[in-house]
C-alpha cells in the first residue's frame, strides 16, 4: 500500500483505493453467485451425473463377476479376470475421473451452467443500468476483470465442491457394499 504524507495526515493512494474497491467488488459477486439457489441445483445434478457413473461402474463390474461364473466361448479368461481385478480400490473410485463417459456429460453441464446462468450477469448490469455506478467509480476493464475473477472463483468451488462429494459418496458406498 503506498501512502502520501498529507501535511500531519498519513491518507491512502488513489491506486489503493481503486484495488480496495475491485477486491470489495468481487467478493460481493462471488457471495451473491455462491450463496443462490442455482449453485445448490447445479451441485445437485453434478453429484447425479457422478452417482450415475457410480451405479454404471458398478453393475459393470456385476456383470463381469456374472460372465465369469458362465464364461462364453468368444471371452478371454485371464483378460477377464484381469479386468475385474483392475475395478477395485482407487481406480474403481476415480474411474468417473478418468475414462467415464459420465466425465463429459459432467463437463458439458458445466459448460452449459457457465454459459446459460453466469455470462447473463454481465448483461444484467448493463440492463439495469447499475454498471453506471460501478464504472464511474472504476473502469470498465477493471469491472470486467473483477467479475472474471469472481465467476472463475465460483465455477472452482462448484466442480470442488461436487467432486468431493461425489468422490465421498463413491468410497461411502464401495465400503457398505
Amino acid at each position: 500500500m503506498k501512502i502520501k504524507k498529507v501535511s500531519n495526515l498519513w491518507i491512502p493512494s488513489k491506486n489503493y483505493l481503486i484495488w480496495e474497491r475491485i477486491l470489495i467488488m468481487w467478493k460481493e459477486e462471488y457471495k451473491r453467485n455462491l450463496f443462490s439457489a442455482k449453485t445448490i441445483i447445479i451441485i445437485m445434478i453434478l453429484i447425479l451425473v457422478g452417482c450415475m457413473s457410480f451405479f454404471y461402474t458398478y453393475e459393470e463390474k456385476a456383470y463381469f463377476i456374472s460372465l465369469q461364473q458362465d464364461i462364453p466361448e468368444d471371452v478371454n479368461p485371464e483378460r477377464l479376470a484381469k479386468n475385474i481385478e483392475n475395478q477395485n480400490g482407487i481406480k474403481f473410485d476415480l474411474y468417473f475421473l478418468l475414462q467415464s463417459d459420465f466425465f463429459e456429460i459432467y463437463i458439458i453441464i458445466i459448460l452449459l451452467f457457465c454459459g446459460i446462468f453466469l455470462a447473463s450477469s454481465v448483461h444484467s448490469f448493463l440492463d439495469s443500468g447499475q454498471i453506471n455506478c460501478v464504472v464511474s467509480r472504476t473502469s470498465y476493464k477493471k469491472f470486467i476483470n473483477s467479475i472474471l475473477i469472481s465467476q472463475s472463483l465460483y465455477i472452482v468451488t462448484i466442480i470442488s465442491i461436487s467432486l468431493v462429494a461425489i468422490l465421498t459418496i463413491r468410497i461411502y458406498c464401495r465400503r457398505n457394499r
